[in-house]
């Protein structure tokens, strides 16, 4: 009675189902034009159908209604694996948590998982687990075709192409969490356009995932398949393996150093970048007309870009890495991305020295001083810009010399080691102009002018900075015509100029929001903070001081953390709030303590010590009087003298 023809069996199936009220299942669709005969014709029928594929068709023409599934939520992976393996599971949650995560949270490796753990009622789930991450599509097999992941993979994997299934293994092989087109266009060696063709498709067969506007990842299951895929089909020499996996991955790494690169020269312009060298010209960039696009740009890819240093670095291709760290270090530095810097510039180091590569260590060294210093260690940064200084003039790299003398002034400088930090600023002058290099002896200059700032040279320091901000606004540098300004807004204040300081803050402060320089803000918000207590103000104070608080935690510069705390503790101590002053300045010797800043805990034992004098505790104010004392004196600091010219304190 079943006719032969397919529309006549289509026919005789919807008129049985006429009347009914019928839910039909369609499993594991290859496409729409496989199950659009089955669907029910009947408007008291409903046909749920499961697909690979997105199945736009049925969509579009069908009225059907899309419904995409990703993995489970983190606990309801969690949930599922405690109810497959019962007791095992809830004595080791921490196992149990690892095991959902290798899964990847897809359901049919989590129930493999279970199976396995079932299996073995006397192996500790911890076990499992390391079998797991040891080889985890090898491990995720329960002995039959419908229970093995990399089975049920390769159906997917069977729709596509060859060109799209190619595409798919060198996605595999991206080192980062997820990619654009441009991307897949460089690891593929094709156009963006033919990429954004394959990802279009990949995506609609469930082998990848959107994880943004124009961003796709792979879950780490998936990932592995792909890795198979391309080292298998690079080792068989299958027919169109015309990029190979190393191929591919230069391309990619070309790429992003390139794309680095342009970003970095837009945001940047006045110093010069290391164009990347790419060895296609299939590495095609994004526009980036402005300085939105471009730090909108190095936003997005900030993650991937660590990730292709720490790869490059790993896989013996020291190049990529130490050119990223060269490329990227202004962006990273005034945009606070201080543990992202940290991995490049550590990676860096050691691709560096075992590459043998002198003046890329001596950057590496330079840029780990550099996170150093903002983090307030000073010691160890002034250990790094040592070994790099050496560097430097080993391999004869004299604008190098110059930036490392000047960094090596800024840590003098910050420790209050007045008279090296100066001979080291005049020092980088010097190989500054020797070197033709009009911006750096300007930001040496500047350094030289805090310094003169600080020993009352106030007329040197003016004429210094005067002289500095004509070549940062010609080199369109506004991050350090912002701090020329407002060291300007320093010295404005040490001539007690109140109204002329808070000027140069506020034009500081305002050049350094337009820019998105967190640190800048933080420090601007501090000054004019400052500004207000000179003034009297001090709600206004404790407002702008809570505020860079803020500002330097997030951006983890525990440096101006620390100085921002006892500006802080002089506006509450101003407003009649003593213990919540002395509160801040705990506080702020606990933080001087951690970075090692004796200079801060000098001055923090100082400030303690008038606090509880005036408070009338004489004894915990000689305490900190006398270890403010020593510390002091053990910096070889000039407080030491002022404080032994006072006498000791005692309340009334």
């Amino acid at each position: 009675d079943i006719p032969d023809e397919p529309d006549e069996r289509a026919r005789l199936y919807r008129s049985r189902l006429a009347g009914r009220r019928v839910l039909v299942l369609l499993d594991n669709a290859r496409d729409g034009e496989q199950v659009r005969p089955l669907l029910p014709g009947d408007p008291g029928c409903v046909a749920v159908v499961t697909s690979r594929d997105a199945l736009a068709g049925l969509v579009a023409a069908d009225g059907a209604r899309r419904l995409d599934l990703d993995v489970l939520l983190p606990a309801d992976a969690v949930g599922l694996l405690r109810a497959l393996i019962g007791r095992p599971a809830d004595e080791d949650p921490a196992a149990t948590t690892e095991l959902a995560g290798l899964c990847a949270r897809l359901p049919l490796a989590l129930r493999i998982a279970a199976e396995l753990a079932a299996a073995r009622p006397a192996t500790p789930l911890r076990d499992l687990v390391a079998e797991l991450a040891a080889g985890r599509l090898d491990a995720l097999n329960a002995g039959e075709e419908l229970a093995d992941v990399r089975a049920v993979f390769s159906w997917s994997l069977r729709q596509l192409s060859r060109d799209v299934a190619r595409a798919f293994a060198l996605l595999g092989l991206h080192p980062g969490a997820d990619l654009d087109v441009y991307a897949a266009a460089a690891l593929t060696g094709t156009t963006p356009a033919r990429a954004r063709l394959a990802l279009s498709r990949l995506h609609r067969t469930g082998l990848i995932q959107a994880s943004g506007r124009g961003r796709y990842r792979m879950h780490d299951l998936l990932r592995a398949y792909a890795r198979e895929q391309a080292v298998a089909a690079e080792q068989e020499g299958a027919a169109g393996t015309d990029v190979s996996c190393e191929q591919a991955l230069t391309q990619l790494f070309d790429y992003y150093l390139a794309a680095a690169a342009a970003a970095a020269e837009v945001l940047f312009p006045a110093e010069p970048h290391q164009r990347a060298r790419t060895t296609t010209a299939a590495a095609v960039t994004p526009e980036m007309p402005g300085e939105a696009e471009a730090r909108a740009w190095l936003d997005a890819e900030r993650a991937n870009l660590v990730a292709v240093v720490v790869s490059s670095a790993g896989h013996g291709w020291p190049q990529p890495a130490t050119m990223m760290a060269r490329t990227l270090f202004r962006y990273l530095m005034t945009g606070s991305h201080l543990p992202e810097a940290h991995t490049i510039y550590d990676h860096a180091l050691n691709a560096a020295r075992r590459s043998g590569d002198l003046a890329a260590e001596a950057e590496a060294l330079n840029g780990l001083g550099g996170i150093e210093m903002v983090k307030g260690h000073f010691a160890d940064a002034a250990g790094h810009y040592r070994d790099a200084l050496e560097s430097y003039r080993r391999c004869g790299d004299r604008p190098g010399e110059a930036r490392v003398l000047h960094n090596l002034g800024v840590t003098e400088h910050y420790v209050h080691n007045h008279g090296a930090a100066a001979s080291h600023y005049r020092q980088a002058i010097a190989a500054y102009d020797d070197a033709g290099d009009r911006l750096g002896a300007a930001v040496a200059l500047c350094g030289l002018a805090g310094v003169e700032t600080e020993m009352d040279s106030l007329d040197q320091a003016s004429d210094h900075l005067q002289r500095a901000l004509p070549v940062f606004r010609d080199e369109k540098d506004q991050a350090r015509e912002a701090n020329a300004l407002a060291q300007l807004g320093d010295l404005s204040l040490r001539r007690d100029q109140l109204a002329q300081a808070a000027d140069f803050h506020e034009q500081a402060l305002a050049m350094f929001r337009r820019i998105d320089h967190p640190g800048g803000v933080a420090a601007g918000l501090s000054s004019l903070g400052e500004v207000s207590v000179r003034r009297g103000d001090y709600q206004q104070a404790i407002g702008y001081l809570r505020q860079a608080l803020a500002q330097f935690r997030q951006a983890g510069n525990q440096h101006g953390e620390a100085a921002t705390i006892f500006s802080l503790a002089a506006a509450l101590h101003g407003a009649g709030q003593p213990a919540a002053a002395r509160t801040e300045l705990e506080a702020a010797l606990l933080l001087a303590s951690e970075t090692g800043n004796t200079y801060q805990q000098a001055s923090a034992h100082r400030d303690l010590a008038e606090s509880y004098c005036s408070a009338g505790e004489d004894e915990q104010a000689r305490h900190h009087w006398q270890q403010a004392v020593d510390l002091y004196t053990q910096l070889g600091a000039p407080e030491a003298d002022q404080l032994r010219s006072q006498p000791i304190p005692r309340s009334g």
